[in-house]
């Protein structure tokens, strides 16, 4: 008679079985504390990428809500001036190394020159149809007309009405531009 079968594998295979389960769980353990570090590291990098955008001079620009469409072409086109002087750089140093002249990087660098070039139109246009109080030329008119009214002060009050004028002038002009751009918007 033959004797039936064991129910109790032999002990080759229960070992074999064993180490499978244990390197298996080593895989999972690593997975896991891998995927762990991944979040965090995803997570600081979410983190630090909120907090540059939100320092970012054109982002602030934009989100003011007080800057004007010129202010803004302004920001973006120092922004793209930047990138393209980055591009510049990157070839100039591949060329130093002896790698050849990468074409997208130049079509990428002819792109923002042109977005520039049209930046430059746009702000030009703009500032036919708008008035930047801050702008040095606005100030040298400011002043031409300040002491225009000054001359004509001086010409028919006394010193002491010419004093108490201005006086009472620079008071009145406090924050001045403020109001100005108000009123312009």
């Amino acid at each position: 008679m033959s004797k039936p079968p064991s129910l109790v594998p032999p002990s080759n295979v229960c070992d074999l079985a064993a180490v499978r389960l244990t390197q298996q769980s080593v895989r999972e353990r690593r997975a896991a504390r891998e995927s762990l570090a991944n979040m965090a590291y995803n997570a600081e990098m979410t983190s630090a990428r909120e907090e540059f955008v939100a320092k970012d001079s054109l982002v602030q620009a934009t989100t003011q809500g007080k800057a004007d469409p010129a202010t803004i072409l302004k920001a973006i086109r120092t922004e793209i001036a930047r990138e393209q002087a980055e591009l510049r750089f990157q070839r100039l140093e591949a060329e130093k190394q002896g790698r050849a002249k990468d074409p997208a990087a130049s079509k990428n660098r002819i792109d923002a020159l042109v977005k520039i070039a049209h930046i430059e139109l746009e702000i030009r246009k703009l500032g036919a149809e708008s008035i930047d109080l801050k702008s040095e030329h606005f100030q040298r008119v400011f002043a031409l007309w300040i002491d225009s009214i000054r001359e004509v002060a001086v010409e028919l009050f006394t010193p002491e009405q010419v004093d108490l004028f201005f006086n009472s002038l620079t008071t009145k002009l406090d924050g001045w531009e403020t109001r100005a751009a108000d009123v312009l918007r």
